[in-house]
């Protein structure tokens, strides 16, 4: 399954969320660069639902689980003031509950003398009934931070097709057997040379 690009967000000033807009699709992955103005969390949404419809386990640097439910968003972290990356792998089927796994690093201490941190969690969104048509990366307000200017969130779907198109008389070339191939573009063939 190749990764296809399906929507990207960079903020242009401060703010309190990060959305993308998404296909509906089963799979999805988002990537997230997050620069932090204050203290703030990396927290989920869907489809703007901010009902207790969430549930979530998460790790801060192996230590022991903690668990959240009935929430009104999947946990992120709790760094403050610091860059992180968070990668999210979502199971979105519509008639099942969402399925989430994260994984969050977060740069600590400026320099090779401080070793980042790590999240891991996993998560879910109780809905049954409606496809992910939007994802969305809700600050903690509690915390009083904002995600600053340049903070990212991209979203992957793995359910898109991939097509490429050759131009005639392409030449490829198998480095295991050492032969050659043409494209014929108007029967769609290869011809070894």
């Amino acid at each position: 399954m190749a990764w296809a690009k399906q929507d990207s967000d960079t903020l242009t000033s401060t703010a309190s969320e990060i959305n993308s807009t998404v296909n509906g699709v089963d799979f999805n992955m988002t990537m997230a660069h997050v620069i932090d103005s204050g203290a703030t969390n990396i927290d989920l949404e869907f489809n703007n639902d901010s009902g207790n419809n969430y549930a979530s386990r998460y790790s801060f640097n192996g230590a022991t689980d903690s668990t959240e439910t009935s929430q009104a968003m999947i946990h992120g972290n709790g760094f403050t003031t610091r860059e992180n990356f968070d990668i999210a792998y979502i199971i979105g089927i519509d008639t099942k509950e969402k399925l989430v796994i994260r994984f969050t690093v977060d740069r600590e201490n400026a320099g090779a003398g401080g070793a980042p941190s790590r999240l891991e969690g996993t998560g879910k969104w109780a809905n049954t009934s409606d496809s992910i048509t939007e994802i969305t990366l809700e600050d903690n307000l509690a915390l009083g931070g904002t995600y600053s200017s340049n903070s990212n969130l991209s979203a992957l779907t793995g359910d898109e097709t991939e097509t490429v198109t050759l131009q005639d008389g392409t030449i490829f070339e198998e480095t295991d057997t050492n032969k050659a191939y043409i494209w014929n573009a108007s029967t769609k063939t290869w011809t070894q040379l």
